[in-house]
Formats: C-alpha cells, sequence, structure tokens
C-alpha cells in the first residue's frame, strides 16, 4: 500500500509540474554587447508564462534597436507575456515606442497595453508593434509595455526583439543640428 502510495504522489507531483510548465520548456534571455551599457535585467515565470525585463536605456539605440534574443523549447505552440519596464535616462523625450520582432514569433492582437501610451497599433503581419500618445515619457520617468508573444514551434526556437524608442521632433532636430555644427567645427580646423 505504502508503494502505491509513493508511486500516486510522485505521479501527481510530476502532472502539477508538467501543467505548470506546459508549453515553455525552457526560457532564455541574451542581450547582445551594445556600446552604450544598457541596464538589463530579465525574469521568466514558467507558472505564469511571463517574461519581466526591467531597463534603463542611456541612449537612443542605433537604428536596429535595442535587442534582446529569446531562445528556449516548447513542447506546443505557445503563447507567453512580455512586460517591459523601462527608465528613459537618454536626456530626450519619446514620443512612441516600437517593439519589433525578427525572425519567428508573432504578435497577439488585443494584448498590448502601457502605462503612457494609451494608443497602439500592429503591422498587418503582427511584427512590429508601435505604441504612442496620450502621454510622453520625459527624461528619467519610467513607461512599462505589456504584450503577448505567440511562439508557433515545437521544439527550440530562437527570436530577436528589437525596441525603438521614438524621440520627440524638437529633440531629434537639436541632435542633427549639433551634429551639423561639430562637423563645420572640424572642416574649419
Amino acid at each position: 500500500m505504502r508503494t502505491i502510495t509513493s508511486f500516486l504522489g510522485v505521479g501527481v507531483v510530476f502532472l502539477a509540474c508538467s501543467m505548470a510548465h506546459a508549453g515553455m520548456v525552457s526560457f532564455s534571455c541574451h542581450f547582445p554587447e551594445d556600446p552604450y551599457g544598457y541596464y538589463h535585467y530579465w525574469n521568466y515565470d514558467f507558472a505564469n508564462k511571463r517574461l519581466t525585463v526591467t531597463e534603463n536605456l542611456f541612449a537612443i539605440p542605433p537604428a536596429e534597436g535595442d535587442q534582446v534574443v529569446m531562445s528556449g523549447e516548447t513542447d506546443g505552440s505557445t503563447t507567453f507575456t512580455v512586460v517591459k519596464t523601462i527608465t528613459n535616462t537618454t536626456g530626450t523625450t519619446w514620443m512612441g515606442y516600437d517593439l519589433e520582432l525578427l525572425s519567428t514569433g508573432t504578435f497577439v492582437d488585443g494584448t498590448a497595453g502601457s502605462t503612457k501610451f494609451g494608443t497602439h497599433s500592429f503591422s498587418d503581419d503582427f511584427k512590429m508593434l508601435h505604441f504612442y500618445s496620450p502621454q510622453s515619457v520625459l527624461n528619467t520617468e519610467v513607461v512599462t509595455l505589456q504584450v503577448d508573444i505567440t511562439v508557433p514551434t515545437t521544439g527550440l526556437f530562437e527570436f530577436t526583439m528589437a525596441q525603438h524608442p521614438t524621440p520627440e521632433p524638437a529633440t531629434l532636430l537639436l541632435f542633427g543640428l549639433g551634429a551639423m555644427m561639430l562637423r563645420k567645427r572640424k572642416k574649419l580646423k
């Protein structure tokens, strides 16, 4: 009788663990090296299928965006939630924020939300998500973005999500004028 109870106990624990991890078997994030020294911290909660990323952006990312490479293994097509909390220390005001999925994975329509940007739109292929208005994110302010991502594969996966804060046009104009002045100054020497 004791042996049967032990087997049942092990079976219940195994079943509970399998249900908690249903879909996602393993998960990892990698932030490729960047010259700006952004602060990144991440945690994946298997029970709630939630990736939490905390970041501090010190400069506007280059054209390819600040990137996070997500990889892992699934035992079936699965969806998980990404919650990004970003501190703006770029010295600029952000008027919007774009998230872009490169390669596999798509955003899930109807799941986007933000603490500052009340409006959002998806590209036709659900690879690009654009947050905007009604509020801007001033320098030193924090914004939280949330969206679900579907991983359509079974087995190993890897894809990249790039982020692009959208500076206000006046800030871009000032940066452009400053760069032109520096270039002229170098030519005069």
